[in-house]
Parts: structure tokens; C-alpha cells; sequence
């Protein structure tokens, strides 16, 4: 677009931004990062490729970086949070979701440290993962929140989350994905999507 920042935008470019994103799964879905991830939410009733009934994609940090999140320093994940803390709670407060599916135990930590308390883990044993140590074990995490680093989001929200990262941690059998997707689908019952 030419911008040097968001102050030269006029309304046609953010317009412009708005349709750019909205179409992204249409566009250029990335099947193989958001494909697994999409199979979660069929129990929901929701879709990424759905335009009806649509999912949304968040990232806690909504700035692209160099490196990938676990080659930054301390310091550098730090501070991109405390930013992207921002600018999540405005989308949060701005957006009428009500449930946040929070996939790896990097992104459950992470959230986790923005509430500054801790999700409520528990254990459950048909998510575990084979391996030649024995196993990795399954746990599920959930929490209800009406408020980000002392900011109201206008309303009570359901977080759900796991420890392993779909898309990339070894070992996730068709059988755990579909664990899972039961038990977001069960647990989120009572949530109006």
C-alpha cells in the first residue's frame, strides 16, 4: 500500500485491509499449518474456509518476526507481548467471540502469563503420545476470563486449551485429534459461538 505508518491510511486502504484479511482463507488457506487446526473446531460447528459460520485465527503476537517464537530471547518475547497484549485486547473487546482455543503448551504458557494466574490443567490420559521414553501425557486446560492484564473485555470468555501443538508435535494421531475435538466441542456446550 505505500504507507510509511497507519496515520497516512485512509479509509479506502483499511477497508482494503479488512477484505484482504477476510478473504485469507480463501486466498491461500496453508492446509498443511491450518488444516489439522481446522479439524478441531468441527464440532463446533465452525470453519477458517467457512464464510456462514466462520472461525477466526489469532496469534498472541500479531507482528511477524525473523526468527521463529521459541529462537527469541527472553527479553524480545517479553516485549512483543506486552505490545501484542494491546492489541489483543482491543480485537478481543471489539470482537464478539466468547471462546479462545488456545493450541501447545507455548501458547497455554504464554496466555497463561498475560492473565498472570495460572489455567486449570488436568490430566487426560487418552491424549498421551508414544514414544520411546514412555510417553508424552495429555492435559487439557481451561479457565473462564471477563478481564486481560487488568483490561475488561466486556464480557465472560471461555479459554480451552492443550499441551500439544497440533500441527507439529510428533506423534499426534488422528485418534488424539479427535479426543480433542470432543472435548472442545463438550466442553464448550453451553457457549454461544
Amino acid at each position: 500500500m505505500g504507507l510509511r505508518d497507519w496515520g497516512e491510511a485512509r479509509p479506502g486502504d483499511i477497508e482494503s485491509v479488512w477484505n484482504f484479511c477476510e478473504a485469507y482463507f480463501q486466498r491461500n488457506p496453508y492446509d498443511s499449518w491450518f488444516g489439522r487446526l481446522n479439524t478441531l473446531l468441527g464440532g463446533l460447528g465452525v470453519s477458517y474456509y467457512d464464510e456462514f459460520q466462520p472461525a477466526c485465527h489469532l496469534d498472541l503476537v500479531p507482528y511477524a518476526t525473523a526468527n521463529k517464537w521459541s529462537a527469541l530471547t527472553k527479553v524480545e518475547r517479553r516485549g512483543l507481548g506486552t505490545i501484542g497484549t494491546i492489541s489483543l485486547v482491543q480485537l478481543l473487546r471489539a470482537s464478539n467471540l466468547r471462546l479462545l482455543i488456545l493450541n501447545g503448551m507455548s501458547v497455554v504458557r504464554e496466555f497463561s502469563n498475560l492473565l498472570a494466574i495460572p489455567l486449570i490443567a488436568r490430566e487426560i490420559p487418552s491424549w498421551t503420545l508414544a514414544n520411546s521414553r514412555g510417553g508424552v501425557k495429555g492435559y487439557g486446560y481451561e479457565l473462564r476470563i471477563s478481564r486481560i492484564h487488568g483490561k475488561s473485555l466486556g464480557r465472560e470468555m471461555m479459554l480451552l486449551g492443550y499441551n500439544h501443538n497440533i500441527q507439529s508435535s510428533f506423534g499426534v494421531s488422528k485418534g488424539v485429534i479427535a479426543e480433542i475435538t470432543n472435548w472442545i466441542a463438550k466442553r464448550s456446550e453451553d457457549i454461544k459461538l
